[in-house]
């Protein structure tokens, strides 16, 4: 009898010491006593530029020519080399990236659908597609730059070689932040050899 006494109150002991020491970890989240509510944001989403590095290479380098890509947004210009064109099987669509001159973590990514019909399967010229997706990114973070599957964005494409399989072009378009504002890109243009 004397153990199962001994036994409860060591029980009942280290319970009332493990209350009152939970008791302590509580957080009190009340705020109060504040004059006036928290001041608004009115700081506004940066523009492109703010988010675009700032790459004085593409003023120096040539920006056209095999394997090469550039774009204008407002008055700044990104460019950079050309990885890999890698064209479907079917030959209705196709994606080339590469990095930017100005730091191998950004570059470009643009995939591109064939109007209905169309396929590079012999030399075409002034193919125009609105189906594409153009990304420029950052590695490890959101896309800087993106388009929207809209009409918004157009890809022409000036000349396919189907012996060479160069493809040479250009696009323009609205593309946004990641913050969605809006982007303008202009005078964009590649040249990429498709596998």
């Amino acid at each position: 009898m004397k153990i199962i006494y001994l036994h409860t109150t060591s029980i009942f002991l280290l319970l009332l010491i493990v209350l009152f020491s939970t008791g302590s970890c509580l957080k009190d989240y009340s705020f109060e006593g504040a004059i006036s509510p928290l001041p608004a944001d009115d700081e506004p989403n940066p523009s492109p530029e703010k988010i675009l590095p700032t790459c004085g290479q593409c003023l120096i380098q040539p920006t056209e020519g095999l394997a090469k890509w550039s774009f204008k947004t407002d008055s700044f210009v990104l460019c950079g080399n050309l990885t890999r064109g890698i064209i479907s099987p079917e030959r209705t669509g196709f994606t080339f990236f590469g990095p930017s001159l100005c730091s191998a973590d950004s570059g470009l990514i643009m995939t591109v659908y064939l109007p209905q019909g169309v396929k590079l399967d012999s030399d075409q010229q002034n193919i125009n597609t609105n189906r594409c997706i153009f990304q420029y990114y950052e590695k490890g973070k959101p896309d800087i730059l993106i388009s929207k599957p809209s009409p918004g964005f157009l890809l022409i494409i000036d000349s396919y070689n189907h012996q060479t399989a160069i493809a040479t072009g250009r696009f323009n378009g609205l593309s946004y932040t990641a913050g969605n504002k809006v982007a303008s890109i202009k005078e964009g243009k590649f040249q990429v050899k498709l596998e």
